[in-house]
């Protein structure tokens, strides 16, 4: 398989963007350049999220349940953490404290 000849450089620009995206131009063999518009990572978020209906399932069973009932329910029913881990006792609680679940 040939490699591509390709040249990526970041652009500066009299207009800056905004914040949250950065822009860069591909160079390509032929000449003809191609830019790329790739959005920023904000301080403090992660790609990593919990799905909404994890969440609403420790909701829904954390006044009846410990967490280690209900984490032992997430991992049998195959969920898991945002991180692709079984479900441990520190994990609900955490889930608890981030999204107010109460006990």
């Amino acid at each position: 398989m040939a490699v591509p000849n390709v040249e990526v450089q970041r652009q500066d620009r009299a207009a800056p963007l905004p914040a949250t995206a950065d822009a860069f131009a591909v160079h390509w063999k032929g000449g003809v350049p191609t830019e790329l518009r790739v959005p920023r990572q904000r301080s403090g978020q992660t790609r990593k999220r919990v799905p909404v209906n994890v969440i609403e399932a420790g909701r829904g069973v954390a006044h009846i349940c410990s967490d280690d009932r209900i984490a032992g329910w997430l991992t049998r029913n195959g969920l898991q953490t945002s991180g692709g881990n079984c479900w441990t006792r520190q994990h609900v609680t955490g889930l608890r404290n981030r999204h107010g679940i109460p006990v």
